[in-house]
């Protein structure tokens, strides 16, 4: 691949690029599909599936310097749910890890380019939030589990 390739590509995709998970003409697909779609590259390539999961999680670990974390390890009845409102972490495929120090939430996420969830969160739930990388995957599961055990609504 030639640097001329990679000079248009936003930061997230030319670490894509360079990790050997897509092709700068891919990574230009994508991005053009994202804008269409209303949102984020990192949502587009979840949501088609353009990148296993466990390999775009790693490369976004690196790329944001955010720790990844096996979901599954975690002990979901542990999770402060009710600091979130469901239909936000449905949206943004986020579910809430723990309160530190009362005033700090661990957020798990799948997308931390998206800052309209940062944002939406940090509002809802008055809280700093410190993230850490999930893959999107697991935490639609734990959505689902969570919205059946709790009689949630669906949400579209």
């Amino acid at each position: 691949m030639n640097a001329p390739e990679l000079v248009n590509l936003p930061g997230i995709a030319r670490d894509i690029v360079s990790a050997g998970l897509l092709t700068p003409a891919q990574c230009h697909q994508l991005l053009q599909q994202a804008q269409d779609h209303s949102r984020t590259f990192v949502r587009e390539i979840i949501e088609t599936a353009s990148v296993p999961e466990g390999a775009l999680m790693q490369c976004l670990s690196t790329s944001f310097m955010l720790p990844a974390l096996d979901f599954e390890a975690l002990d979901p009845v542990r999770f402060p749910p009710e600091r979130v409102p469901f239909r936000l972490m449905h949206r943004h495929l986020v579910a809430p890890v723990r309160v530190q120090r009362g005033n700090v939430l661990i957020l798990a996420c799948a997308d931390p380019s998206d800052e309209q969830m940062l944002k939406a969160v940090q509002f809802a739930t008055q809280l700093k939030l410190n993230l850490v990388l999930v893959e999107a995957l697991k935490v639609r599961h734990f959505l689902e589990d969570m919205r059946k055990t709790k009689g949630l609504q669906a949400v579209d």
